[in-house]
């Protein structure tokens, strides 16, 4: 039988999609595969790209024919975080990938949990010595304490003096790359001739100065905690010591400047938007669902009584667990994982051919009725030990799938775990009446505004 093109949606329905595209992708996709399948060809700003849903697809290029499908490169990313673990491809991803991996192994997790929790309990005293009940927003509240927990255990205490610096270099490049992805010009400059993506990045002069300003208050930030730990001829115990006394595989020599510069910095992105904005959509769907708070609330209290979260709890918490794995469920941070196919292939009997632009979405394997009854509920017995019985993995992938999943996946449970149960002890959020909570779908899934809540003692 001859291999097929896939089915996809006309000249003129392709460009209403890319508008709708604009203001809600995910509705878009997931009204691709209700109306053609699991295989789905449509332009996009002048690109055909292959849309790819249902999880025995999704394996088929995160996992069994992950080799075929590399990396897409967004160079205003790349501008700010170099080549490291989280934007190399090939030997280069796997020299990294075995750099990270003694660093995030389960043995250090212990290492890393005191440094949380600490920064958890901090932000909880922060609310009690407030007057209660009050108003705050809960995306910045959350995302200032993830980037606090996040870079300590990066980086130790020495982050302490460069916070607002680095709030405001992430923020910056977040917002610029965002931009940059959802634009209708960039797309067509992407497909012009003698364009195409790094060209067209070249050309945003005063976004691509203003990621490039980002990233050089990195650099200073972090030239000068390495410059502290020389000269106390101390490299510390944390991700950021554990970096200074790595060697190259290769050549045997000390990492570069920059090596550690990019690795640092990628590490610091990604951890601190996944346990920032989950915990923010977490405190949300608690709010909205308070038979699963009280199950949460109690459940910390019989589990840690009075004392503080250790490592070990983050696994004794399976209620709360429960709660960020469907939260995540709902809500993956990273909501579109693309690929380019570096040779033909076929997929469920249709053509892909060599450098196409290949997208699984997890919003839309997140709620496949096959995987997930009533998909649009939220329900975290779904969680549960037991409740994943002959569920594919690839049917759940807010951490991504294959070799290329998230190496900081076990560190972002245990954070966010962490941070729940220090906060719920003492606090409960309520959703401020009359706010209404949209999405922003940017570089990540978030919150669209900083989610106005009523932060109240229990």
């Amino acid at each position: 039988m001859p291999v097929a093109t896939p089915p996809g949606p006309s000249g003129l329905e392709s460009l209403k999609l890319t508008q709708r595209f604009q203001q809600d992708p995910i509705s878009v996709f997931r009204d691709l595969a209700a109306t053609y399948g699991e295989v789905v060809r449509f332009n996009l700003g002048g690109q055909t790209v292959y849309f790819l849903s249902g999880a025995e697809t999704a394996a088929h290029v995160l996992v069994s024919k992950q080799e075929n499908y590399g990396r897409v490169n967004y160079p205003s990313v790349d501008d700010m975080i170099g080549v490291a673990l989280f934007t190399a491809s090939g030997e280069t991803w796997a020299r990294s990938r075995s750099l990270a991996q003694p660093m995030f192994a389960a043995r250090q997790l212990p290492n890393y949990a005191d440094q949380l929790v600490q920064v958890a309990a901090r932000t909880a005293q922060t609310w009690a010595d407030g007057p209660l009940p009050r108003e705050i927003g809960m995306v910045p509240a959350m995302r200032e304490m993830a980037l606090d927990g996040v870079s300590r255990a990066l980086f130790g205490p020495d982050t302490s003096g460069h916070m607002d610096a680095m709030t405001a270099a992430i923020r910056t490049s977040e917002t610029v790359t965002g931009k940059v992805l959802r634009s209708p010009l960039v797309l067509v400059l992407n497909q012009l001739p003698g364009v195409g993506p790094a060209r067209a990045w070249r050309m945003q002069f005063r976004r691509r100065a203003k990621v490039q300003g980002a990233a050089r208050e990195f650099d200073r930030i972090i030239d000068e905690i390495r410059a502290k730990r020389e000269a106390q001829q101390d490299p510390g115990e944390d991700l950021l010591g554990q970096l200074l006394t790595s060697r190259d595989e290769t050549t045997g020599e000390p990492l570069s400047r920059q090596k550690i510069r990019d690795e640092a910095t990628g590490y610091l992105f990604a951890a601190q938007d996944t346990t920032g904005l989950t915990l923010s959509w977490l405190w949300y769907r608690l709010a909205a669902h308070p038979e699963a708070r009280e199950k949460l609330e109690a459940e910390v209290d019989e589990v840690l009584g009075d004392r503080m979260p250790t490592a070990a709890d983050a696994d004794r918490l399976q209620w709360t667990r429960a709660v960020v794995s469907e939260t995540l469920r709902l809500h993956p941070i990273v909501w579109a994982l693309d690929r380019t196919a570096m040779a033909d292939d076929e997929v469920q009997g249709y053509r892909i051919p060599a450098g196409s632009r290949v997208m699984v979405i997890p919003p839309v394997n997140h709620r496949d009725t096959k995987w997930w009854p009533d998909p649009d509920r939220f329900d975290p017995t779904r969680f549960l030990p037991g409740n994943d019985k002959g569920r594919p993995r690839t049917a759940y992938l807010p951490f991504g799938g294959g070799r290329r999943i998230c190496i900081g996946m076990s560190f972002a449970m245990m954070e966010i775990t962490l941070a729940t149960a220090v906060l719920a002890r003492r606090f409960r959020a309520d959703l401020l009446p009359g706010a209404e909570v949209g999405t922003h779908l940017g570089v990540v899934m978030a919150p669209a505004g900083e989610l106005p809540m009523t932060i109240s003692a229990r």
